[in-house]
């Protein structure tokens, strides 16, 4: 569960690794192979802004950690983006 926490917290930043990745990759070989790279890189930003860390505030909750929660909220910067399910739970 740690591991998917770390991706949850970074998965802007992995995703834009992967896609300059893939842009190296498509560079020095084909589309194809840097394909995957594309995909993933694209779906972990799309996830980033329309689900985003709401998931780790479940552990700060169940521990009781109001102050960590609230850090979690307040690191959302755009909140209207968020999925209209996801969005009622930040509010």
């Amino acid at each position: 569960m740690k591991f998917y926490n770390i991706i949850i917290r970074y998965r802007l930043q992995i995703g834009i690794l992967l896609i300059v990745i893939g842009i190296i990759a498509n560079v020095f070989g084909s589309f194809w192979p840097a394909f995957p790279a594309y995909l993933i890189g694209v779906i972990l930003i799309a996830g980033h802004f329309f689900f985003g860390p709401l998931r780790v505030i479940q552990e700060y909750m169940e521990a009781g950690d109001m102050e960590g929660a609230e850090k979690v909220l307040n690191s959302i910067k755009f909140p209207n983006l968020l999925y209209k399910p996801i969005r009622s739970v930040y509010f």
